[in-house]
């Protein structure tokens, strides 16, 4: 596929996503548009199907008149990883764990969309036994991570060098901007070194 310089502006939410743009080319390819499509369909409506959309005798969806909203997601987008953290049962951990409580991820997702430096890579999300979130970035150089407790509202930050074995750790109040501030250049000197 030969790519052009055309580029579509969506409308997406959230400093991470200010001056993002999704090329043109990508909707040339009606194929993947529309399993895209109708897999985003199905996960939004589970259950439905889908009777009032025109499909051949292949069940290949012939066309569509309209589409409202299209939203192509970082695979580490974390409000939508949060989404389904809020969707574990207790017991999702071999018949343990405990349930996510919906309002804490809420507040967490509010937080790291207003607080984190959108320059930065984004974490890997986990959840933890005990309900909260472990928090894990990706460098070759260093393993980063963020233990985050969302009944206390903190978390405990942890990076260790590999060849030095250097290990910077703090505890972050975050309901606390300075320490989202701390976070953001802890990480920033990983990132930018």
């Amino acid at each position: 596929m030969v790519y052009s310089n055309e580029f579509l502006t969506p409308r997406l939410t959230g400093k991470r996503f200010d001056d993002h743009t999704i090329p043109l080319d990508l909707l040339e390819d009606f194929a993947a548009l529309e399993e895209l499509i109708i897999e985003v369909a199905k996960w939004k409506n589970p259950g439905s199907n889908f009777r009032t959309w025109p499909f051949d005798k292949n069940d290949k969806l012939v066309s569509f008149e309209s589409i409202d909203h299209i939203s192509l997601l970082d695979p580490l987008d974390v409000p939508s990883r949060l989404e389904e953290l809020a969707n574990l049962e207790a017991g999702w951990l071999n018949g343990e764990g405990v349930a996510m409580n919906r309002e804490d991820l809420n507040w967490f997702a509010e937080l790291f969309e207003n607080n984190y430096n959108p320059a930065l890579p984004l974490p890997h999300l986990y959840p933890t036994p005990l309900g909260g979130i472990q928090s894990e970035w990706s460098s070759e150089a260093y393993d980063i991570s963020l233990n985050i407790d969302l009944t206390e509202k903190t978390g405990f930050y942890q990076s260790l060098h590999h060849s030095s074995d250097d290990v910077n750790e703090a505890t972050l109040d975050l309901t606390n901007e300075s320490d989202w501030q701390l976070l953001n250049q802890n990480l920033t000197g990983i990132f930018n070194a």
